[in-house]
This record gives C-alpha cells, structure tokens and sequence, in this order.
C-alpha cells in the first residue's frame, strides 16, 4: 500500500435552491470533531456539473488555513458527492 497517494479529502455536494438562495454546491473538509471548513460556490450553467465541483473544491482549497500548497490530484463521486484528494505540490 506504500504506492497509494495520501492527503486530505474536499467533498463536494450539490444544494438545491431555495427561497433565499440560487442553487449553489458546498466544498466541505472535516479535519477533526471541532474543525470543519467550508464553503458555497453558485453553480454556474455554463459549465458541466463536474466542472462546477471542481470549482468549489478549488475555492475552498484557497482558503486552506494551513498548507497553502496543496494542489488537487485525483477525484472520487458516488451517487450524491464528488471526492477530490489533495497533495502537496
């Protein structure tokens, strides 16, 4: 297992629309029990619902509070989240 890439995981969800807000996908990091960081992205049409996932993952990779090298490197999904690992660069 020594030949697997490790490092921390942004799961990307998709929030429908609502009265107050246009639908929108959430980028979200659990580092432990207290610390959970995230962020809100407006899907924009233009682009493939991947791409959109992407995108918020990437915006809430700029806000790392720690390393400010990481770079995505591999994507997951199931039926309801995209999964992006991340490494540093």
């Amino acid at each position: 297992m020594s030949d697997l890439i490790l490092g921390p995981v942004i799961i990307t969800k998709y929030c429908c629309a609502t009265n107050n807000r246009e639908s929108r996908i959430m980028a979200i990091h659990k580092r432990d029990n207290d610390t959970t960081w995230r962020c809100y992205r407006n899907v924009d049409n233009a682009l493939s619902d991947e791409e959109n996932h992407l995108k918020a993952a990437q915006k809430l990779l700029a806000r790392w509070p720690y390393e400010n090298n990481l770079k995505i490197v591999g994507r997951g999904h199931d039926a309801s989240n995209y999964f992006f690992l991340c490494q540093s660069a």
